[in-house]
């Protein structure tokens, strides 16, 4: 049985293994000018990468460093699909995973500093349609218990769960204010606030909020209020090259028989839309420099849309992680802001360390509990070279 475990399961117990546990998180963006390469750091970077992809044995991965400034240096190496030879180009996208969560969080941030919401509005005040029917475990559920993890409602990670809900219509907004009337009938899987249980269904219902308070579809605010203004030229949904064909972009990889075999864009395993807001996303290495920059520019207290109130609030620790991130001590800092995203066939590592204004986040297009090692050791070696 597949598991849609965009960011959970088998990937963040990687980083809590060798780095210790989760204990808080961060939020919120801001125009993170690109600044202009560093050809010494662009030099280490394609070194680095290179020998982990090697390490890896992975078809290709990249990497990114950024500072709240802008970007410092990007890189990618190996092939955009093993069995056709094509070198991965700079620009290409990658699927994001969980990462996207992140995004999710980053568009709460700015309903709560418009006041269209706060981190304590409940789920059942946004829709009260539904409060004569829902379970009343679900009656104190909050914007926050929601984005960390806490809501107890449906965790929609396995697929057989996914493919099993109703039959959903009309536009993507209402699918997913159905799917909230849905959850809200189903027994909890944990107690509201009061533990953790990752849920992607638990950040589809905050994306449903947001787009019932600014009357906005979530996939129009990523392009309008994250992607377009910070300059995110290559962010799109889905697998890179869906409904495109074959040539010209990256794919995800399963190992199969101890080798790597190409999953189709178009094929049969998808994540379905209307859990766009739990890990949809795919992005450049450009792009995902660029994205860790606006977050520094938060967490330093140098961004005009999101107030440090909204970002200490985020990092607050909660049960296991923040609102939307965790923060952990690692890597050689008192405080990594981090998050981990996969779909089975790519995964995505971020890692902010505030204390250093540094970003650093790791991508590759296969994914099993060695290349994540490999990946994480990395990711050590990075922030090492670069803090």
């Amino acid at each position: 049985m597949r598991e849609f475990r965009i960011g959970s399961g088998r990937v963040i117990p990687v980083l809590l293994l060798l780095l210790g546990g989760l204990s808080a998180c961060d939020g919120a963006p801001d125009t993170a000018v690109p600044s202009a390469l560093d050809v010494d750091a662009v030099v280490t970077l394609q070194n680095r990468l290179d020998e982990a992809r090697r390490q890896a044995d992975v078809p290709g991965m990249g990497a990114v460093i950024s500072r709240s400034s802008g970007l410092v240096a990007h890189a990618v190496s190996g092939q955009r699909r093993i069995d056709h030879g094509a070198n991965i180009e700079p620009d290409d996208a990658f699927h994001i995973g969980s990462v996207t969560k992140t995004m999710t969080g980053m568009l709460a941030a700015q309903a709560v500093e418009t006041g269209q919401l706060g981190w304590d509005t409940r789920l059942l005040d946004v829709f009260p349609e539904f409060r004569d029917n829902a379970l009343p475990d679900y009656e104190g559920l909050t914007l926050a218990h929601l984005l960390s993890h806490e809501s107890g409602l449906p965790q929609l990670i396995e697929d057989d769960r996914i493919a099993v809900l109703p039959a959903f219509t009309g536009s993507l907004q209402e699918q997913r204010q159905a799917l909230v009337g849905w959850m809200l009938l189903q027994p909890p899987v944990g107690e509201a606030g009061a533990s953790y249980h990752y849920s992607n269904g638990g950040f589809t219902a905050a994306a449903a909020m947001i787009e019932r308070r600014t009357g906005t579809s979530w996939e129009q605010a990523i392009k309008d209020q994250i992607a377009s203004p910070l300059g995110m030229q290559h962010v799109g949904l889905g697998w890179p090259g869906t409904g495109a064909g074959a040539e010209g972009f990256v794919f995800g990889h399963r190992r199969e028989n101890g080798q790597w075999r190409p999953v189709d864009p178009d094929g049969d395993y998808q994540i379905a839309a209307l859990l766009n807001p739990a890990g949809a996303l795919h992005a450049s290495m450009s792009d995902m420099g660029i994205y860790g920059a606006s977050w520094l520019q938060a967490m330093l207290g140098q961004s005009e849309s999101i107030s440090q109130a909204t970002v200490d609030a985020m990092l607050e620790p909660r049960f296991q992680g923040g609102i939307s991130w965790g923060v952990q001590r690692g890597f050689g800092h008192e405080q990594a802001v981090v998050y981990v995203g996969s779909a089975g066939t790519f995964v995505c590592f971020i890692v902010l360390i505030p204390e250093g204004d540094l970003a650093v986040t790791v991508v590759m297009n296969g994914t099993d509990d060695s290349s994540d090692r490999a990946a994480v050791r990395l990711l050590q070696t990075l922030i090492d070279d670069f803090s």
